[in-house]
């Protein structure tokens, strides 16, 4: 799978994305979801990597709000991030079915 998402209010970008690395050296790589902040008051405008985590990730999206992305997992998991740190802030578990879309 691979995938981005922008917030409704383009403060946070977030892709579905395989390491080099990884594809280099395992034949089934899971992929890894990774969240930017956008700078607004830098000039030229910037972004910060707000983290990444290898998590399996098949689908993402953001809130309205842009407070929260939520992301699907090969292993059936919907996870629940802020955007400000990373931090989860709620799992959901399907077991064995994989989240797409």
């Amino acid at each position: 799978p691979t995938g981005a998402a922008l917030s409704a209010d383009a403060r946070f970008a977030a892709a579905i994305v395989y390491p080099a690395a990884a594809k280099a050296t395992d034949p089934d790589p899971k992929p890894v979801t990774v969240l930017w902040a956008r700078d607004r008051k830098a000039t030229p405008p910037s972004a910060t990597k707000v983290g990444a985590w290898a998590d399996g990730t098949t689908a993402l999206a953001f809130s309205p709000d842009g407070k929260l992305m939520a992301v699907g997992t090969w292993d059936g998991d919907v996870i629940v991030r802020g955007t400000a740190d990373g931090a989860e802030a709620l799992k959901f578990t399907e077991g064995d079915l994989a989240v797409t879309g």
